[in-house]
């Protein structure tokens, strides 16, 4: 009886040396996990641990369902006080492992320690991820759903680079859990990307920021909308939505100011003059279209053109004011009419009402007798149109003052003279009247007279008749022979 309670307090020591756990208690069982190897031995100090000099030990696991295997080769050679169970398939469930040793054909009492076989756990967790890449990621949980606690490798998640990386949760000793896997996937960073918005006009509608990138990231702007008020460059911050593994961008918005659109002024022009086109582009390079679209100068006062740049130009509309000049008719006093050569008058080349110009023919001739029209052209740049004058150049009277006529001396003569109007003689000594066409000559020597005709129209010609005055002769008294 005393072998047999130093065989339990030595199995007893033995297993507390193995297994901190190890007890003979079934209402305290040692707790194993499925599938565990454990070493077991008793009498372990006697004869250098090859257990009592001429003992055997009988090891069974008495409850029914173990599938493992019971290796009793674990100590010296020959003995097997020393056993090593592997639990194999062995389904969870408590289990007795009995020994009883043999000493010269005499059995022991039955030595048990109760054995609880729990299930193998395998840990599980919340999925973790996906991060963005360059995120903060959490740590990593030590505990798992089922309590189980241990360590991961790697130790902690690295977002500095994108992919999919696998952590592996070892569990603590002393835990029936397996090892477990987690992967946890890097989202890479995506840069929004937008089309440029071209630029804008001052004071236009402008365009609604979009609020989904071209590809596929959602967000909002600051500023959230464009303001075309004020002319310059101004920048606008994306931010993606909450959630996505995307990075703030900018868009740099350019608001041209307005142009004025400038031209050479137009006009004056002269009524019913050729107007020029009105130009499409401006000075300063706008183009666009007019209304009215021509220059009418049919009716004369002050027209206003309105000019609309095209579409897609920074510009404003203007206007323009042309003057419609009333066309002046150039006035001169009448010249002429002129004797056939009489001294010409120089044309004027300035009207009695202040227009230059010059005239053709340019100067009067009077040499030949008839109507000559002369046109005179107003120099350009005044709203005057050409103007004539017809002259008229009357031809000489041909003026006869008759034959010569003789007469004695104290005789008298009629001289007549012909082809004009009015007639003035000269000299006046020896003849009545000295005008009119028809006079008495009684000159007392030969004379020779003029005759000045003048025509209805003032021209004037001349003739000359000799008076030839024949001497009377003396005769000397009559003498009878």
């Amino acid at each position: 009886m005393r072998k047999m309670l130093n065989l339990v307090v030595l199995l007893l020591l033995s297993l507390i040396a193995v297994s901190s756990y190890a007890q003979t208690n079934s209402s305290a069982p040692q707790i194993l996990c499925v599938g565990s190897v454990e070493p077991y031995q008793v009498d372990y100090t006697e004869n250098g641990g090859a257990g009592t000099t001429g003992s055997t030990y009988v090891w069974t696991i008495i409850t029914p369902g173990f599938t493992g295997t019971i290796s009793t080769n674990q100590g010296p050679s020959g003995s097997s006080n020393r056993i090593e169970i592997d639990w194999g398939t062995t389904p969870p469930g408590t289990y007795i492992l009995q020994v009883i040793e043999e000493a010269n054909g005499c059995p022991g009492d039955p030595i048990q320690l109760a054995i609880q076989l729990d299930p193998e756990v395998t840990p599980t967790f919340a999925q973790l991820g996906p991060f963005c890449q360059n995120s903060s990621a959490p740590g990593l949980p030590t505990t798992s759903n089922e309590g189980i606690i241990g360590t991961w490798s790697p130790a902690s998640i690295s977002t500095a680079t994108a992919g999919t990386f696998t952590f592996t949760f070892t569990p603590n000793p002393g835990q029936c859990a397996l090892p477990t896997t987690m992967d946890i996937t890097i989202d890479p960073e995506i840069t929004p990307a937008f089309a440029a918005i071209p630029n804008i006009c001052q004071n236009s509608t402008a365009p609604t920021l979009p609020t989904t990138s071209t590809n596929g990231v959602t967000g909002t702007w600051s500023p959230a909308t464009i303001n075309t008020a004020v002319a310059g460059t101004v920048t606008y911050t994306f931010t993606p939505t909450a959630g996505l593994c995307a990075v703030p961008v900018t868009l740099d918005i350019t608001i041209d100011p307005e142009i004025t659109a400038t031209f050479a002024q137009l006009g004056p022009l002269c009524q019913n003059s050729t107007a020029p086109a009105l130009p499409t582009t401006s000075q300063n390079g706008i183009t666009g279209t007019w209304s009215p679209s021509v220059i009418n100068t049919s009716a004369n006062g002050t027209f206003t053109f309105t000019f609309t740049p095209d579409p897609g130009q920074c510009a404003l509309g203007t206007t323009m004011s042309i003057v419609i000049d009333t066309e002046i008719t150039p006035v001169f006093t009448q010249l002429g009419p002129y004797c056939q050569n009489a001294a010409a008058p120089t044309l004027p080349t300035v009207s009695n009402n202040g227009i230059t110009g010059a005239w053709s023919p340019s100067t009067v001739d009077t040499a030949t007798p008839g109507t000559v029209t002369y046109t005179f052209t107003p120099d350009p740049g005044q709203c005057a149109i050409p103007t004539t004058m017809v002259i008229v150049i009357n031809p000489l009277p041909v003026v006869d003052a008759g034959v010569n006529e003789t007469i004695c001396d104290g005789e008298s003569v009629t001289l007549m003279a012909s082809g004009a109007s009015t007639y003035a003689w000269s000299p006046a000594t020896g003849i009545t009247p000295t005008t009119g066409p028809t006079v008495t000559a009684n000159p007392t020597s030969t004379t020779t007279y003029t005759v000045t005709g003048t025509d209805a129209n003032g021209c004037v010609d001349t003739d000359t008749v000799d008076v030839i005055v024949n001497p009377t002769p003396t005769t000397s008294p009559i003498f009878h022979n």
